[in-house]
């Protein structure tokens, strides 16, 4: 049997997914969606910059 928690209704499961991170602070939710947005960077899920004419635009030199 497992021991997971019964959640009761399907209503009661969906009420808990939405509102799973409803506890956590601000600073907490700034520092994952910076963490998602890196790993999308780096999967190649977002976008690149292009120049006017569609080629893409390397990164700035750091400085």
């Amino acid at each position: 049997m497992s021991d997971a928690p019964d959640w009761g209704s399907w209503d009661e499961d969906r009420r808990r997914k939405l509102t799973l991170g409803a506890d956590s602070t601000p600073d907490e939710r700034v520092a994952w969606l910076e963490e998602m947005a890196r790993i999308a960077w780096d999967a190649g899920a977002l976008p690149k910059p292009r120049d006017p004419w569609g080629r893409f635009e390397p990164p700035a030199p750091e400085r």
